[in-house]
């Protein structure tokens, strides 16, 4: 069971912009006791390479260059 406090529309469903948010909140509406807020990402269609490079970025963080201190 899940229960977010905000859902986040990102990629290329952003273009639906308040219209495609309206559309989702009723459908949570229906489906949820605890209905989240839903918002869409300011990233658009920059997403998904730039959750990648913050991937990579924090496993090279993790493992090659953390620095004693």
């Amino acid at each position: 069971m899940l229960d977010p406090e905000l859902v986040v529309i990102a990629g290329e469903l952003t273009v639906g912009g308040e219209p495609f948010l309206e559309a989702v909140r009723s459908q949570l509406g229906a489906m949820c006791i605890n209905v989240p807020a839903v918002a869409l990402s300011v990233l658009g269609d920059d997403v998904v390479p730039l959750g990648a490079a913050r991937l990579a970025l924090d496993a090279l963080e993790a493992t090659e260059y953390v620095l004693d201190g």
